[in-house]
C-alpha cells in the first residue's frame, strides 16, 4: 500500500513495509537515525524532516502496514491504575491553513506565527490570536486525552516517544511472530519466502482465515460419526 502526504510545503510517500522488515523491526534496538536507514525505502521524501515529524510519519507508516488502531496501556496520573486505550495513528499530521508566510512552520510557540510581540496585546486580543493560530497551524498530533475508567480523571498522553513508536510497528512479540509464520507454513502450506514478502496486514488476514479453517476441521473431526 502507498500513501502520499502533503503538509507545510513538504511531500512524503509512505510505502508499506513487508513481513521480513517487520521481523527486523521486532529485533531493532538502535536509535532514530538507524531506524531512518532501515525505513529509507518506506518513507520517501526530498524534504528536510525534524525528528518529531519523522516519528509522526512512522506511526502513519504503521497505519498502512498493519492497521490504524494502536492499542496502548496507560497509567492514570490520579489513581495509578492501568487501563487500555486504542489510538488511531492514521492522521498524525494536520496541514496548515495559515498564510503562506507561516504555513510551513511547525511550532508550539505562538510567537513563531506572528511578526509582532504577542505580549503587547490586550488580554482579549491575545486570546483571539492564540485561538486562531492553534486552530489553523500545522500540527503533529501526538497529544491525546483519555478519561480513566476507574476514577474519571482526565489524562494527557503523549505519543511522541521513540520506544513507543518502534513498538507500534508490530502487534506481536518475536516468539508469536514466528508461531504465526510456522502456522502458515505447516497448516497453510505457504512458501516462507512468499510469507516474508507479504505486507503485515496481509499476513494477519491470512492467519485469521487459516485459524478459522483449522478450527472448523478440528470441530468436524470431534463430532461423533
Amino acid at each position: 500500500m502507498i500513501k502520499k502526504i502533503k503538509y507545510c510545503n513538504k511531500e512524503v510517500i509512505l510505502k508499506s513495509y513487508t513481513t521480513k522488515q517487520e521481523r527486523d523491526l521486532l529485533i531493532f534496538a538502535g536509535n532514530l537515525d538507524e531506524l531512518k536507514l532501515l525505513l529509507k525505502d518506506n518513507i520517501i521524501t526530498n524534504s528536510n524532516l525534524t525528528d518529531n515529524e519523522y516519528i509522526a510519519l512512522i506511526y502513519m507508516l504503521r497505519s498502512i502496514s498493519i492497521g490504524e488502531d494502536f492499542d496502548i496501556k496507560i497509567k492514570c496520573s490520579n489513581c495509578g491504575k492501568i487501563f487500555d486505550v486504542t489510538e488511531n495513528v492514521s492522521d498524525m499530521v494536520t496541514d496548515s491553513k495559515l498564510t503562506e508566510e507561516y504555513n510551513n512552520v511547525i511550532s508550539d510557540n505562538p510567537q513563531d506565527f506572528v511578526n509582532y510581540d504577542l505580549d503587547e496585546l490586550e488580554i482579549q486580543d491575545y486570546e483571539k490570536v492564540i485561538s486562531y493560530i492553534n486552530n489553523n497551524k500545522a500540527k503533529l498530533n501526538f497529544l491525546r486525552d483519555h478519561k480513566c475508567p476507574y476514577c474519571n480523571c482526565n489524562n494527557k498522553f503523549n505519543l511522541n516517544d521513540f520506544k513507543l513508536c518502534v513498538s507500534s510497528l508490530s502487534e506481536e512479540d518475536i516468539s508469536i511472530f514466528y508461531e504465526t509464520i510456522n502456522k502458515l507454513v505447516f497448516y497453510g502450506h505457504y512458501d516462507i519466502r512468499g510469507i516474508f514478502e507479504m505486507y503485515p496486514y496481509e499476513r494477519i488476514l491470512y492467519i485469521g482465515l487459516l485459524t478459522k479453517e483449522v478450527e472448523k476441521v478440528n470441530k468436524a473431526k470431534s463430532q461423533p460419526r
